[in-house]
């Protein structure tokens, strides 16, 4: 302000030295001093101008670089106070000389509360205050950045996991001025990586060790073995009939009973133990450091004992058996897969010897294993070249010996093998899905059958033909049986389908419903092997059934058991009490039929007038006989027949 009004005075002398001189001066002395002093005068101001100008600028400048200062500390304010990482800033002496807003808001209280003072003095977080002012004093003392983890609960009540920077601040020296914290929450991270590592090595539905935890953790006790020169156990469990149980009660109860034996089978076994789940019901179990075989077929007794115990689900009284094959480490094999896949062929013997049992591996299961797999090759090759068959046994009128049907059974005239027994070969063709197609050709051929027989002789004899547990879960079965009926020109009463008991366990009402498709297409339906299943009489009333067939068990030891031959005469009286016809199987001995004629059986199958044969031996034998394979008072057996034909 006081050099602007200098300059201003100093414009005004000059301008009124001007105008003197203007007004003519005369004297030239004067004049010039004049104009020497005007001219000091515009330097001076001049100058004082010029200086003015840069002092200008120099304001303009200064005010620019606070104005951007500003707004960079409002730019970084706004990140910091809004940045989820909680931001501690500490002196040399540890006392907090900022926070950030993400720790007001995880604290729930004011930052002045702690400004100023340290961790020892206020503690933000619930946490080890001595250990975590002894890491910041250590960092400001060693001047050694470090890094810290730890847990701390909010004012929200909820523990968080977070993970602490320590980094020093320091000045243009190196000096150490201070310390920043920034915590980050790791909690969420964390949980995600445990939920992937659960995944990833543990079964979601039981809890268990899954293959990939399993895989690694018997690498490791092998590895071990070996160097200790110890022996391992590989036990391969799973439960016996399980798929019948959770088809009948649902999913949720099955998943109910796995995770319940899964609870048992740790409950079971020793802590150096690993139990695992491979799959559906199949479990495995690593057992390191075992003395012998005695040891572990102990292990597997005490397992099988723990999970047969009953147990209560979904309201109901479940009993649950298992079957256990072992292989032993390095008796058995030394290799993973090996060890894993003779503890299967164990397992699998033990389903055939009975179930509930345990088995340990043997050569010859491999040898069987191997011959199991030729005979599926075999059977391949022996449909697409036709070698399967279908044999006809009779089925015999009891009160006139006339034959009224028969049962069709297929048979197997290997090239190299000769007759292979169905026990043989049904079971790896119900495995491997080639029933199906089998049990279709069954029945065209049956079909055809019975269309000529009942075209040479009078009368309407029927054909009963089983069906597989395969077949009959077709959703389309009842359309297949049509098209058969259809190309073969056979009426429905002609056929009879039979089906084992525990296909009515299997989901109720889609087996109703096939079953009642079948029926109304005038197809006869039959219960098979009655009383070795799951036998409930209200399967007879509840489901279209026309006939009821009584197993040999039962009928061939009802002479001589007096148990049975009133269970075989119970079973007749409540057969016929709901409509049903009767067909006693494994009839052998005169004596048996006329018993079975005179308790009301309907009719009879058996060796007692001939085993299955093929279709042109049963229409000559019946010919031959002139209907009747056996009267009440003479028998005429086809191996009689066949014996005279021969001659």
């Amino acid at each position: 302000m006081r050099s602007t009004t200098r300059t201003f005075l100093l414009w005004l002398k000059i301008r009124r030295y001007r105008r003197a001189s203007e007004q003519g001066f005369s004297r030239l002395a004067e004049t010039r001093l004049v104009e020497r002093s005007l001219r000091e005068q515009e330097a001076e101001l001049r100058s004082l101008m010029e200086g003015a100008l840069v002092f200008g600028r120099d304001i303009t400048e200064r005010k620019r670089m606070e104005e951007l200062l500003a707004a960079h500390e409002r730019e970084f304010r706004s990140l910091a106070e809004n940045l989820p990482d909680i931001i501690v800033r500490f002196d040399c002496e540890g006392r907090r000389t900022y926070v950030n807003g993400a720790h007001e808001r995880f604290t729930g209280r004011p930052p002045e509360t702690f400004l100023g003072k340290t961790v020892l003095e206020i503690s933000a977080f619930s946490m080890e205050q001595h250990t975590y002012h002894e890491q910041i004093r250590q960092a400001i003392e060693t001047g050694r950045d470090s890094d810290v983890e730890w847990k701390a609960r909010g004012s929200d009540g909820i523990q968080r996991t977070f993970h602490t920077r320590l980094r020093l601040e320091r000045d243009a020296n190196g000096k150490v001025l201070g310390l920043l914290a920034v915590a980050r929450d790791m909690t969420e991270v964390y949980e995600y990586r445990s939920k992937i590592h659960q995944l990833a090595y543990f079964d979601t539905l039981t809890g268990l060790a899954n293959r990939a935890q399993f895989n690694e953790r018997i690498l490791q006790e092998l590895q071990q073995a070996g160097q200790e020169g110890s022996r391992v156990g590989v036990l391969m469990m799973d439960l016996d009939r399980f798929k019948t149980i959770n088809d009948t009660f649902g999913h949720v109860t099955g998943d109910q009973l796995l995770c319940e034996v899964a609870r048992r089978l740790e409950a079971s076994v020793r802590a150096t133990d690993t139990v695992a789940r491979l799959g559906g019901d199949e479990f495995i179990i690593v057992a390191p450091h075992v003395r012998n075989a005695a040891e572990l077929r102990g292990l597997a007794d005490r397992i099988l004992s723990t999970v047969a115990a009953p147990m209560q689900l979904e309201g109901r009284a479940l009993v649950v058996q298992a079957s256990i094959g072992i292989a032993v480490y390095p008796d058995h094999g030394d290799a993973t897969e090996q060890l894993v896949r003779y503890a299967d062929g164990a397992l699998y013997h033990a389903k055939e010897t009975g179930r509930n049992n345990v088995q340990f591996y043997t050569r010859d299961i491999t040898d069987n294993a191997t011959e199991r797999l030729r005979l599926e090759a075999d059977l391949r090759r022996g449909i697409a070249r036709g070698e399967l068959d279908v044999h006809y046994q009779p089925l015999i009128d009891l009160a006139t010996g006339c034959i009224v049907g028969a049962e069709a059974l297929l048979r197997w005239l290997h090239p190299e093998l000769g007759w292979i027994p169905p026990s043989d070969f049904i079971g790896i063709a119900e495995e491997t899905g080639l029933i199906v197609p089998i049990a279709e050709q069954v029945m065209r051929k049956a079909c055809s059958v019975v269309c000529r027989w009942n075209s040479w002789q009078e009368g309407q004899r029927h054909i009963a033909v089983n069906l597989s547990p395969s077949q009959f879960h077709l959703s389309h079965l009842p359309t297949v049986v049509q098209r058969v009926l259809h190309d073969t020109g056979c009426r429905p009463e002609w056929l009879e389908l039979e089906i084992t008991e525990g296909l009515l366990l299997v989901n109720h009402a889609t087996t109703l419903d096939t079953l009642n498709a079948l029926n109304q297409m005038g197809v006869r339906i039959a219960i098979d092997d009655f009383g070795t299943g799951y036998s409930a009489l209200g399967y007879l009333t509840r489901f279209p059934f026309a006939t009821l067939k009584i197993d040999r068990s039962f009928t061939q030891s009802a002479t001589g058991c007096p148990k049975n031959r009133v269970l075989v005469e119970a079973i007749v009286a409540m057969a016929h009490g709901v409509g049903l016809t009767v067909v006693a199987e494994g009839v052998e001995t005169r004596e048996l039929a006329d018993w079975l004629a005179g308790i009301g059986c309907d009719m009879g199958q058996g060796y007692l007038w001939s085993s299955a044969v093929p279709a042109d031996t049963l229409l000559e034998m019946e010919t031959h006989a002139g209907g009747s394979l056996a009267s009440c008072h003479d028998v005429v057996p086809v191996q009689s027949y066949l014996a005279r034909k021969s001659r």
